[in-house]
């Protein structure tokens, strides 16, 4: 099990990383949230700034941002 938190989520319409497709997205004010399925079927969100905006259904990449990652395993 991996536990990451949707600001340490990138995403982009292009670049490296692991293809996804954009299921959902919530406006909230200076940031957004997406909600990303990967090709294993596995959804994920990511927390990007406002300005960022991809459409529903839109086919984006999407990776870890450099930085330290909580991972956790039962």
């Amino acid at each position: 099990l991996l536990v990451v938190r949707p600001e340490d989520v990138a995403i982009a319409r292009d670049g490296a990383g692991i293809p996804a497709t954009v299921l959902g997205a919530e406006f909230h004010g200076s940031t957004r949230t997406y909600r990303l399925r990967l090709p294993s079927g596995a959804e994920v969100q990511a927390t990007v700034p406002h300005t960022v905006h991809v459409d529903v259904g839109a086919a984006v990449t999407t990776a870890l941002r450099p930085g330290d990652h909580a991972v956790v395993a039962p």
